[in-house]
């Protein structure tokens, strides 16, 4: 079975004073280091194409974000730089989840994701929808990073499956051969209406022998403040639920900590070998999310807080990634083989009391058990009445994936370049859902008996009925609902990519990838709730095998106007595989692929004696079978397929130093996704034709100043601040509320919310000297409260006024104001 509950997002502005004048008070200089700012347009290597390639001469949309930038705006995570890449949305769950979406290809975070995700040759997350496959984004800490690519558009012929909206691409320092060198860093967070945080990191890499054998290591331990308070108890005498005693603060802290190690082996002039092995850990104590009411967006009970019970709100999340990459040069070639073994492990503890409270006594035989209802459709009995209650539900995910890729590439200085691959994974993936009803003073699980079925309304006021109808007495042990399920996903694929340089300056490039799919699925499920979707208390879920093919293509041309100015043009395809069904009345056993195709065409030039370097795009993605989730009347998730979509817009990148020491940047992005057909009534999903995608803003834009001047003592400063802005967006799409489909205004749900645009500010100001570098920052300066996901209840199970329920929506955001400092020493 799947989850219960969704995500939703948006964001609140904020007002600002001026610091800018007396951060940027100085002289030019140029700065010395990498944790210095970078002052120089200087030319960027990427390896977007699976070959290395200057980022200004690839004919696609590609951004990379430097280790320098990195450091620079003393990153943490993806939070803290998706501003830098136009296009790139991150909607960060309230239980360390990370929502991505490009060029505003989304549709639910419990589908299989839109964007892929690489750490260097190893394609790491799920692929297939279900079990948070599009949320479990991996969120490096960037300590041995060297860059972040992100790749806009689909990038299925080199890339495969689940790349539809593009490709985000950690790329790792290599190991010196040659030279030892080291960097520590130490920072201390304090964050306005919260506690305090810090950061320490370390990273060693040098030679075991010279020039045969080096090695580099790195680790790292991370606070990140809790800032959301609970205020105690909120009780509902007629329901007897009960959550939150005693009051408590700062209760969404979390804890990440990790290290990679990496060895390079030249074992001869022509061939190499690089072993590596990547852990991170991370631990939230607590939701990231106040409670609100999801029609309005205001807090329930002020600002940064929520109400929950003391056992709930828990989350942690896995990462283990282990590589062997070896290279050959052919002298004519280069063959290239990369073996991986990549595990991400997710748990959570979430609160939805309000989705399943008990039932008033009133009007029930006395000699009658105590009643508890589910979303009004259904009564479940127990031995003996609680005095309260709360309701959690535990899920856990683990998703183990191998894979093994040969690729044969040409030289770059050739008429004709071309490379050929051979690629396979294996995905296995566990999850695990309970849902219990419990005591709050001890976490003790109140056992069922039984399950009834009256004939009620959903949403309708509890009727004083008798419940002698349809009743049925539950086996010793049934709990009130355990589910679990296995996914076993394989992939075989063959690919081919060439450019033809027709003269020096006109290419042409066209790709082909054909990839065999076979996806096999098990589900087990006991409960009183199952026994309502399907007739009985225990069972399993064997379908039939989904298998499939998939053909994908790339068609490209490249002309060099000048040595500095460069247009293309890209058509590219991308798709996700379809699966099976949870096992429920109604449900169809599967659904089927989806797929994008993208019409590309850009423009890079380098301008002002090599001082500009300017990228423009302006992009079209057909989306055809949708994949969409949706809910049965028991509230569990299940996917189908609606209609079309198209996205499209622009997007602007600008990189200028005017001066020695002066660096601005600026990027921007207008796009513009919705449906261009309504969603199907028998989807049990709501859209017209001309609804927006979930999630994806019509406008975003960041810019940036970073400066450098010297200070007295040989002492360099620097001085920085940038400016972010995200436009409204639109909530995920809401299921209908029966199991008929949405044909009817009465079983339509209420409309999506609209989200408001946010702005964010930051400074930054630093001190360099020799190996030492010590710095200040604020982060969101005017503490702005940007929301960024929405837990909607009120949508799916109707409103709490005439049933007694204590439905909370919850409103995810991002961090208030923090204050920094920093200090790090290289070596």
């Amino acid at each position: 079975m799947a989850a219960l509950g969704g995500f939703r997002v948006g964001l609140l502005g904020s007002a600002g004073a001026s610091l800018l004048a007396t951060l940027l008070a100085g002289t030019p200089c140029r700065a010395a280091d990498a944790d210095r700012p970078s002052t120089d347009v200087t030319e960027v290597v990427v390896t977007a194409e699976k070959r290395a390639e200057a980022i200004m001469e690839v004919p696609a949309a590609v951004t990379a974000v430097t280790a320098a930038q990195l450091q620079t705006e003393k990153a943490n995570g993806l939070e803290d730089y998706v501003h830098d890449i136009p296009s790139l949305s991150l909607t960060p769950g309230s239980q360390g989840t990370n929502q991505l979406a490009i060029r505003g290809v989304n549709s639910s975070v419990f589908t299989g994701p839109t964007v892929g995700i690489y750490l260097d040759e190893t394609p790491i997350g799920g692929t297939v929808a279900g079990d948070h496959a599009n949320g479990l984004v991996p969120d490096l800490d960037p300590n041995d990073l060297e860059r972040v690519e992100v790749l806009r558009g689909p990038q299925g012929t080199l890339y495969g499956a689940a790349n539809m909206g593009g490709l985000l691409k950690f790329v790792t320092a290599a190991p010196s051969l040659t030279t030892a060198s080291g960097r520590l860093q130490v920072d201390g967070t304090s964050v306005d209406h919260g506690d305090l945080g810090y950061v320490v990191r370390g990273s060693f890499t040098g030679p075991l022998v010279q020039d045969k054998l080096g090695i580099r290591i790195s680790a790292f331990s991370r606070r990140d403040p809790g800032f959301i308070d609970d205020p105690g108890v909120i009780a509902n005498s007629a329901t007897n639920q009960k959550l939150s005693d005693p009051a408590r603060k700062d209760i969404n802290s979390a804890r990440v900590e990790g290290g990679r190690a990496a060895l390079l082996w030249q074992v001869s002039p022509d061939a190499k070998v690089e072993l590596s092995a990547l852990y991170q850990d991370r631990h939230g104590d607590g939701q990231t999310a106040e409670d609100v009411d999801g029609r309005t967006l205001q807090p329930l009970h002020g600002d940064l807080t929520q109400i929950a019970s003391r056992f709930t709100g828990q989350n942690a999340e896995k990462l283990q990634v282990y590589n062997a990459t070896a290279n050959w040069d052919l002298h004519g070639a280069t063959l290239l083989s990369s073996t991986s073994y990549a595990i991400n492990n997710y748990s959570s503890v979430t609160d939805i009391t309000g989705l399943t409270p008990p039932s008033p006594t009133a009007g029930f035989p006395p000699a009658s058990p105590p009643f508890f209802v589910n979303a009004g459709a259904a009564y479940f009995t127990f031995p003996a009445a609680p005095t309260s209650y709360f309701t959690p539900v535990d899920l856990a995910f683990r998703t183990a994936k191998v894979t093994q890729e040969l690729r044969l590439t040409s030289p770059s200085d050739q008429r004709v370049e071309w490379q050929l691959g051979l690629f396979y994974t294996r995905e296995q993936t566990t999850s695990l859902q309970e849902i219990d009803l419990d005591d709050p003073a001890t976490g003790a699980t109140f056992a069922p008996t039984g399950v009834c079925a009256p004939p009620v309304v959903v949403g309708a006021p509890f009727p004083p009925i008798t419940c002698f109808a349809i009743h049925s007495v539950a086996p010793a042990g049934t709990p009130f609902h355990n589910s679990g399920a296995d996914t076993t996903y394989r992939e075989y694929a063959g690919y081919g990519d060439v450019t033809f340089h027709v003269t020096d300056a006109f290419s042409l490039q066209a790709g082909l990838r054909h990839a065999e799919f076979r996806e096999v699925f098990h589900e087990h499920y006991s409960g009183v709730l199952d026994s309502l979707s399907t007739g009985a208390f225990s069972g399993v879920n064997d379908p039939a095998p989904n298998s499939g093919s998939k053909n994908l293509y790339l068609l490209g041309a490249k002309y060099q106007v000048d040595k500095n100015v460069m247009v293309y043009g890209r058509i590219a395809t991308g798709y996700r595989p379809g699966g099976p069904n949870l096992d429920a009345a109604g449900v169809s056993p599967t659904f089927a692929s989806d797929s994008t195709t993208n019409y590309e065409v850009g423009v890079k030039g380098v301008f002002a004696d090599g001082r500009l370097q300017l990228t423009a795009d302006t992009f079209t993605i057909h989306w055809d079978d949708i994949q969409l989730q949706t809910t049965t009347p028991m509230s569990f998730f299940y996917f189908v397929n609606g209609s079309t979509a198209r996205s499209q817009g622009f997007e602007v990148e600008a990189l200028l130093q005017p001066v020695t020491g002066l660096t601005l940047r600026a990027n921007g992005a207008y796009t513009e996704a919705q449906l261009t057909a309504d969603i199907p009534a028998a989807a049990s999903v709501f859209g017209f034709k001309g609804d927006a995608l979930p999630y994806s803003p019509k406008w975003t834009a960041n810019l940036s100043a970073d400066y450098a001047f010297p200070v007295a003592g040989g002492w360099e400063g620097h001085a920085g601040a940038d400016y972010q802005f995200v436009g409204s967006v639109f909530d995920n799409f809401y299921p209908c509320n029966t199991g008929s489909g949405c044909a009817t205004a009465a079983s339509r749900p209420p409309p999506r919310e609209q989200l408001p645009s946010y702005e964010v500010v930051n400074f930054r100001l630093a001190f360099a000297r020799d190996a030492w570098n010590l710095g200040v920052y604020l982060k969101n300066a005017f503490d702005g409260r940007g929301l960024t996901a929405l837990s909607v209840q009120h949508a799916t199970f109707g409103l709490a006024a005439t049933n007694g329920k204590l439905i909370r929506d919850s409103a995810t955001m991002i961090t208030p104001r923090t204050i920094g400092v920093s200090v790090v020493r290289t070596f």
